[in-house]
């Protein structure tokens, strides 16, 4: 075996392992994101992070396709024996795209992992047990039929003390006419 043919079967290989470990990546984190963060959803920052180291991913694997089909093309289209990964060729361009694009990745998942880490594994607020939880709605459905019998009990009274001082006022009348009344009698007896 030649070494050009060797340096390519090993350059092949590589970008092979780089395109599984992307693809991986790439749906681990899109199926288990939901179960590692879990609670802390509404807690979790840079949310913007995962779709970009997403894209990154996919940009690793497209890149790395590309460059292992372009490789086959100039090894299978050169009459001898060449080094398809080349200084000046499109294919170790297009391996050198897929490589960024996969170490990219790889940063931006590390930083949108340590940035939430203290959402993930920091404190979780205390829980109540159940038989606390449920007392707690019991005696906020109490205290809410209470504050409703103060306002029905409170509108009882204002429609009390509206008609107390109807009677107050008709007493008064009443009284008035009644005195006018014995005042004339009394001024007519003495005539």
């Amino acid at each position: 075996m030649q070494p050009e043919n060797k340096g390519n079967d090993y350059a092949i290989e590589a970008l092979k392992q780089l395109i599984t470990l992307a693809s991986a990546i790439l749906a681990l984190t899109i199926t288990f994101l939901k179960d590692v963060i879990g609670d802390a959803r509404g807690d979790a920052r840079f949310v913007w992070l995962m779709p970009v180291a997403w894209l990154m991913l996919l940009w690793a694997v497209w890149f790395g396709w590309v460059t292992i089909a372009d490789a086959a093309k100039a090894v299978g289209n050169s009459a001898e024996p060449i080094y398809a990964f080349g200084e000046t060729t499109g294919t170790r361009r297009y391996a050198r795209r897929a490589q960024w694009g996969f170490w990219g990745a790889l940063v931006v998942l590390v930083a949108f992992g340590s940035l939430n880490l203290s959402a993930v594994f920091g404190p979780s607020p205390p829980k109540l047990p159940d038989v606390i939880a449920r007392e707690l709605a019991e005696l906020r459905a109490t205290i809410s039929q209470e504050e409703l019998q103060r306002a029905d009990m409170n509108t009882k009274l204002v429609q009390l003390e509206f008609e107390q001082r109807r009677l107050v006022a008709a007493l008064e009348t009443l009284r008035t006419n009644t005195t006018r009344t014995t005042t004339g009698k009394k001024t007519s007896r003495k005539r």
